[in-house]
């Protein structure tokens, strides 16, 4: 299963579960709750793993509850609450329940904060309040720093190895994002938001452009691409792409995987 808010690795039998939205300090929104439910599942099922450890990413362990989700969803304010705490609960009864040793590691500092659920949007009101406040526009602007520039052919099972020593990855040691040029979108699929109210997800199979190949046989790349779904290249569609690089497991298996965090067209 490929995760979006959270990691999970194996090595030596420690499977290591690291909540990995650091800019949130891994506040649990409902994504990240129902990722955390299946990860459980998936190590306490996986005879391979002997101990699981669970830790967080950045400064922080956890926030808590992400009150930007909750303030987001206040019409369906009382459905998500229900849902979140049931992927919790269920998390928590399988790691009590396990016969392997779990063991949470928390690092850097842990906070959480009760709030009357009448009064989330008054909260929010007073957060955004305080954040036009404090911040200057040009911190508002989204922009995507790119480490280095990558060759298709670069993009290889061992810089992905290699670059797992550098983890846990946060605030303080930022994941590094890649960039290659003129690839081609060989395949492409839309998959759906699951709660239905994003643009979806891009599925790519990336290679290089014909011209581009030479001798030997040409590349493919798995590529997902989280809430991109907005725009959709057509296949053969020409591009540019700006990624993370991860390994991919399943049944015991290993792959690479870009995670796509921008197109250029």
């Amino acid at each position: 299963m490929s995760f979006e808010f959270l990691t999970l690795d194996r090595s030596e039998g420690v499977a290591t579960i690291t909540l990995n939205r650091p800019d949130a300090f891994n506040a649990l929104s409902l994504g990240l709750g129902r990722e955390l439910f299946h990860a459980a599942l998936d190590v306490d099922e996986d005879p391979a793993v002997r101990c699981v450890v669970v830790t967080g990413a950045g400064r922080a362990f956890c926030a808590g509850g992400d009150v930007k989700d909750f303030s987001d969803n206040l019409e369906r304010i009382g459905v998500l609450v229900k849902e979140l705490t049931t992927y919790l609960h269920g998390t928590v009864s399988r790691f009590c329940r396990s016969d392997k040793p779990v063991i949470m590691a928390v690092n850097g500092v842990a906070a959480g904060v009760t709030l009357d659920t009448g009064r989330i949007s008054e909260f929010a009101e007073a957060l955004e309040a305080e954040g036009r406040e404090a911040l200057d526009p040009a911190q508002l602007s989204a922009r995507l720093r790119i480490d280095a520039e990558l060759h298709p052919r670069e993009v290889r099972m061992e810089l992905a190895s290699q670059l797992r020593r550098l983890a846990p990855f946060g605030a303080g040691n930022p994941e590094p994002v890649f960039f290659c040029r003129d690839l081609a979108a060989h395949e492409v699929r839309l998959l759906p938001d699951k709660k239905g109210t994003g643009p979806g997800h891009l599925k790519l199979r990336l290679g290089e452009v014909a011209t581009r190949v030479s001798e030997g046989e040409s590349i493919a790349l798995e590529a997902i691409g989280f809430n991109l779904g907005g725009t959709v290249p057509a296949v053969g569609t020409r591009l540019d792409a700006a990624f993370q690089l991860a390994v991919d497991t399943w049944n015991g298996s290993e792959r690479l995987q870009l995670k796509v965090k921008d197109l250029r067209m």
